[in-house]
């Protein structure tokens, strides 16, 4: 996924037309999108072409390209925060219940930072991020992502995420410690604390999730032709360990724009804080905080959460903004 967004002019929108989705060339191996969304990315060679185009609803393709395989940078230091279990005596704890967009989990971790995802229906996802601070009551908005279906849904699971932020709220909320999240006024909050062991969520532990590779696949544009149209997250976890990449991948096989995934993870009640740098040195790497978690459909799935704070570089992104978030539905063989 690239964290570049590229100034779109009329002119640029009109050759995107033409390569959309496609396998076409371009001098500066960096390709664009259809109004709002991140691209292709600058791959370092001389074909990087448009390969990440969504259609103009701005969900972005997940790859920068480079190639590189290093994430090493002494600013970017991976450590959840709040490990152990949540007891309950703190706004600090995992959640289950609808926070405005269907049924899901929320975890607020050690600092107070809310992390979490609701599935869809139609196979999208939307996930919710901010500081609920230690207070028991919280007015004010938070930050969302929608995160959009494959193309077609049945082609694989939803997307990273969009190259910006929406807002959520504001909320009113009231917050009972071990107990409760609920609403005062619109729109409607209601979670209720999900213990350790209360079987409300399936226990995220580092030896459950331990000793696969973990894989989801999107279809960020509707190819049927080849085109290089699929994001693929792979993700294996050894003790506290993350490992894994994302790329690109057209309907042949043949991948592109490698961006490494390198990181910790803790035990947190029944889900798991993570933190991971995401990216290539140098390109578009950044550290990303957030939470694996299964879902509660029974389906032995993995959401594989997380969200920068990073500040973009503007040489890199000259918008000033990036991919914020990253979103996986992870299945093991």
């Amino acid at each position: 996924m690239n964290k570049q967004l590229l100034v779109l002019a009329m002119s640029a929108v009109f050759s995107l037309t033409l390569t959309a989705c496609g396998g076409g060339s371009s001098s500066n191996g960096g390709g664009t999108d259809t109004g709002g969304g991140t691209t292709g990315g600058t791959d370092g060679g001389t074909d990087g072409g448009t390969d990440g185009s969504t259609d103009g609803d701005g969900s972005t393709d997940g790859a920068s390209g480079d190639g590189g395989t290093s994430v090493g940078n002494p600013d970017i230091t991976p450590g959840p925060s709040g490990g152990g279990a949540p007891t309950g005596d703190t706004v600090a704890g995992n959640y289950v219940g609808d926070f405005g967009n269907g049924a899901g989990v929320y975890v607020v971790n050690g600092d107070n930072r809310l992390f979490g995802l609701a599935l869809n229906d139609d196979g999208s996802a939307t996930s919710l991020f901010g500081d609920l601070g230690s207070d028991t009551t919280f007015s004010g908005s938070l930050r969302q992502q929608t995160h959009d279906a494959s193309r077609p849904a049945t082609a694989g699971v939803f997307g990273a995420g969009r190259s910006d932020f929406e807002e959520a709220g504001p909320f009113s909320l009231n917050i009972v410690p071990g107990q409760t999240i609920e609403s005062s006024a619109a729109p409607v909050v209601g979670l209720r604390f999900a213990a350790a062991g209360s079987g409300e969520i399936t226990p995220a532990t580092a030896a459950s999730v331990g000793g696969a590779t973990w894989t989801a696949v999107n279809q960020f544009c509707p190819s049927e032709t080849g085109d290089f149209c699929k994001l693929v997250t792979e993700v294996t976890f050894s003790g506290a360990s993350i490992t894994g990449e994302t790329y690109t991948e057209n309907n042949a096989g043949e991948q592109r724009f490698f961006n490494p995934i390198d990181g910790t993870l803790v035990e947190y009640g029944d889900v798991l804080l993570i933190s991971f740098n995401w990216g290539t040195a140098g390109v578009n790497l950044n550290r990303y905080d957030g939470i694996a978690f299964f879902t509660t459909d029974g389906t032995d799935r993995l959401v594989f959460l997380g969200e920068t704070e990073a500040e973009w570089e503007p040489s890199l992104a000259p918008d000033g903004v990036g991919n914020p978030t990253i979103a996986s539905l992870l299945s093991r063989p």
